[in-house]
């Protein structure tokens, strides 16, 4: 049994749309909190195969409930039609193969829309794991999970990156030890020869009420090579990646900033702080 897996519950959540034009479905982040009974947690949607035979992709829709187990909802989007399943576990993934969640014995299961379960593939959580967290890439080819181990004043975290249908599995990076330090991964490019990461303070990001980030940087998939976002590390403070666009909040002289950083060009954008800017509306 794994203790940080029991009883986690993680607030955000990876969503996949269907689209037509051909481009990588959009990436974005919901956020729910398990407050009660029957009390909606996420909402997710991404597409899943019609069948084995016809890979057409059918877009569904998934509202994740807490009660005493976790109740998926699935629903097409094409039809309509509403499939729901309980399962005891959590940690949920949204993949275009289905969820991938923890159950209550450690180990990594997948259900689909028709709630039928099985064992994960390829991933595997080691007894001495205290931590996984894990994401996919915004055109759904590829994962990444980290495995941290160690004592809180030495953690050692392992990154692993495959291909959804488990090719090319390979360690990507070794970071530690450290003091109440893990990586954390975040997402991938959208060529996929990178992925975004950041350098979390161990379990304080379970007691937040948005996601926020220390230290972002970038693992080369490619060399190996890891390099610090621009700007970081600032503050503890909110960010997102997402379309080669790096939008984070930074704290300055007159409040919290937002910056927009462009990751192909280099440009940056900022917004200033809401008190320097009620200043200059004053002064007008």
């Amino acid at each position: 049994m794994i203790p940080f897996i029991r009883g986690h519950r993680p607030r955000y959540f990876t969503l996949y749309t269907n689209n037509t034009s051909g481009k990588h479905p959009r990436r974005v982040r919901g956020r729910g909190q398990g407050v009660s009974f029957l009390t909606l947690l996420a909402i997710l949607c991404f597409a899943l195969p019609a069948s084995a035979q016809n890979t057409r992709l059918i877009p569904h829709e998934i509202f994740i409930e807490y009660g005493a187990s976790p109740a998926l909802h699935f629903i097409n989007l094409l039809s309509g039609a509403q499939t729901s399943a309980t399962v005891t576990g959590d940690n949920f993934l949204v993949t275009p193969e289905g969820v991938l969640f923890v159950d209550e014995n450690g180990e990594i299961q997948q259900i689909n829309e028709r709630g039928d379960v099985k064992p994960h593939a390829f991933i595997s959580i080691p007894p001495e794991t205290r931590r996984l967290d894990w994401t996919v890439a915004p055109d759904g080819s590829q994962i990444a999970w980290t495995i941290t181990v160690g004592t809180p004043q030495s953690l050692i975290t392992e990154t692993w990156v495959a291909n959804l249908d488990g090719t090319e599995m390979r360690m990507a990076f070794r970071d530690g030890p450290h003091d109440g330090i893990r990586a954390y991964p975040i997402t991938f490019s959208d060529d996929g020869e990178i992925l975004y990461m950041d350098y979390q303070p161990d379990t304080i990001a379970d007691i937040t009420p948005f996601q926020q980030y220390a230290a972002l940087f970038s693992l080369n998939l490619i060399t190996g090579e890891t390099a610090s976002l621009p700007g970081e590390a600032g503050c503890y403070c909110g960010g997102d990646i997402r379309d080669g666009q790096f939008v984070r909040m930074m704290l300055g002289s007159g409040g919290f900033d937002i910056r927009a950083y462009d990751l192909e060009n280099s440009s940056l954008h900022v917004l200033n702080g809401l008190e320097r800017l009620i200043s200059r509306w004053a002064a007008i």
